[in-house]
């Protein structure tokens, strides 16, 4: 962990992937608010929406990032499994050029989107 956190204090925003990689993070959820700026291999999956209004820290919508690339094909059925047990007040938005079928075998996600 000691070259994420030494990247940190560099200021450059790589630190982020390396943290991740070092630590075996399988999925990123953050505010898009309080990181504007993030590491070039991860991949905006979709966010986590609220309709109801929300009195929260970072806002009512929580992003989802693969790490890289390699990780979208397991990470979109596991998302869709788990967007399908979500209350009614809350739903997963696909970011579709982010799970475009470019990425080799791997499906659209189907009826992940407002109930």
């Amino acid at each position: 962990m000691e070259s994420g956190l030494a990247g940190r204090r560099s200021q450059t925003v790589e630190w982020m992937a390396d943290l991740a990689r070092e630590e075996g993070v399988k999925l990123i959820m953050i505010y898009d608010g309080w990181l504007p700026e993030r590491p070039s291999g991860g991949v905006r999956l979709g966010s986590l929406k609220s309709q109801v209004p929300l009195s929260v820290v970072g806002g009512d919508e929580v992003a989802f990032y693969a790490p890289d690339h390699n990780a979208i094909a397991t990470l979109r059925p596991q998302i869709a499994v788990w967007a399908a047990g979500l209350p009614k007040e809350a739903y997963f938005e696909i970011d579709q050029p982010a799970l475009a079928p470019s990425v080799s075998g791997v499906a659209p996600l189907e009826g992940l989107a407002k109930r």
